[in-house]
């Protein structure tokens, strides 16, 4: 919102927690269509891959992926006759897992935090809290060097802060389809691009002085994602992740495969 995300929101004034700044100092970086794309990875029975991750067209036979990840996103939100950007830094970890010779599933979670540019509700208030999700990925091409991917993710995301007499607390789901190729570009380094399409449902609430609930949605539904990722060793990758359309900044993650 992959963060409103993510979730998985575009450029307010970021607010930052001492605590969470500290944990990412030194890292640089600002129901139809899913039924349609359940059928596809039902009927390919394919390997997952993140919609803001890769996990590669190499798994080197290890039936489960370890990765954490940083993001810095910016999404446009729709509110009651007015539009505001939303800025959500993530940092998570997914699990994800070989279920068949050609389908995989994964888990997901972590901590994020969102500001507001303009929007008055935010106005001494830094929200922050958890998101939680699932995922299921297949594969379409499997030809190496290069890979095709689709797969569908649900993720629900929980913050709140409070001051003085005034409290608020802003959840949000997020589902999304994608759709991403790769290309091994020699021994260790693999890029890829992809597209996707997210739908995201939302609430902001204030009590306190000032009682009022307001719904969100996604101002755009569409989005691209391309990157590139390092093998460091067998099992380890590094890998950097730039982000356009309905969310817009980048990321960086390193994973393990085991």
């Amino acid at each position: 919102m992959n963060r409103v995300f993510q979730t998985n929101c575009a450029p307010g004034t970021p607010s930052r927690r001492p605590g969470y700044c500290a944990l990412v100092c030194g890292w640089v970086l600002h129901s139809t269509w899913l039924c349609t794309t359940l059928g596809l990875v039902a009927l390919t029975a394919s390997a997952a891959v993140h919609a803001d991750s890769y996990r590669g067209p190499d798994t080197g036979g290890a039936p489960v992926d370890f990765s954490l990840r940083l993001q810095d996103l910016d999404t446009r939100l729709d509110y009651p006759g007015t539009t505001y950007v939303a800025t959500v830094r993530q940092i998570g970890v997914t699990w994800e897992e070989i279920l068949s010779p050609r389908l995989s599933g994964e888990l997901l979670g972590g901590y994020e935090e969102m500001s507001q540019g303009g929007n008055p509700a935010f106005a001494g208030l830094a929200p922050s809290g958890y998101y939680a999700g699932i995922g299921l990925g297949g594969r379409l091409i499997d030809a190496m060097p290069f890979s095709v991917d689709v797969g569908v993710r649900y993720t629900y995301h929980n913050l709140s802060d409070d001051h003085s007499a005034q409290s608020l607390t802003v959840v949000w789901s997020q589902a999304q389809t994608h759709a991403v190729a790769a290309l091994r570009l020699g021994g260790r380094l693999t890029a890829y691009a992809g597209a996707e399409y997210a739908v995201i449902d939302g609430e902001q609430r204030l009590a306190g002085s000032i009682n009022t609930t307001l719904t969100f949605h996604e101002a755009r539904r569409d989005g691209v994602f391309g990157g590139l990722a390092f093998n460091v060793d067998p099992g380890g990758r590094v890998g950097i992740e730039l982000r356009g359309g309905q969310s817009r900044g980048g990321g960086v993650f390193f994973s393990r495969r085991f």
